[in-house]
Formats: C-alpha cells, sequence, structure tokens
C-alpha cells in the first residue's frame, strides 16, 4: 500500500492534499472541510473518534517529501507521520473508521 500510496504522492502539485482509503463511502464532505480549518503548519492533520485516528488525513508538503525519500518497500506513513508535526482534530462520528472489507459490512 505505501508504494501506491507514494506514486499517487508523486503526482501530487499542491502544498496539501488528502489521503484517504478506497473502501471508505460514508466518509461525509463536512469531515474534509472540517480538517481545511485545521493549522496550515502542521504536516498531517487526522481526525479521531473514541480516541482513534481515521480518514481522511490531510497531508502537507513535508510529509509528501519524506514518504517520496522513503524505501517503497518497506515506508511507512505510520512511522513518517510520528516524526512530524500532526494535528488531531475531534470528529463525532465514526464514519471516519467505517471501511467495507466484506459485504456484511454495506447496510
Amino acid at each position: 500500500m505505501f508504494s501506491s500510496l507514494a506514486a499517487g504522492m508523486s503526482r501530487v502539485a499542491t502544498p496539501r492534499f488528502f489521503v484517504t482509503l478506497g473502501d471508505m463511502p460514508w466518509i461525509q464532505p463536512a469531515v474534509y472541510a472540517a480538517l481545511l480549518q485545521c493549522p496550515k503548519d502542521c504536516d498531517a492533520v487526522f481526525p479521531v473518534f473514541e480516541g482513534r485516528r481515521g480518514h481522511p488525513v490531510l497531508f502537507g508538503q513535508r510529509m509528501k517529501e519524506e514518504a517520496l525519500r522513503a524505501d517503497p518497500a518497506t515506508g511507512s506513513m505510520r512511522e513518517i507521520a510520528s516524526r512530524m508535526s500532526v494535528h488531531e482534530m475531534p470528529w463525532d462520528d465514526g464514519s471516519i473508521h467505517r471501511d467495507i472489507d466484506t459485504p456484511r459490512d454495506c447496510p
């Protein structure tokens, strides 16, 4: 997954950008809007519900640069984020965690 993420990041031309997993259709537009209101000087902004980080994640230029320098075979966004300035934005519902892995995950 990291090599796919790095490949996508290599094409990003904006200073800040969102990353989310493709199997999370319940994320609402309001989450994106709220993340954009968070401090611009952070390298990453995570929505947090019940103490757990979720998606989407808003990354800054430094996260992109570090990800592109990492070894695609062994890189980890979690490890890179642990070295960066991170802001956690409280969120009020579990849509930031809910994904579709099996048919029973669908309503």
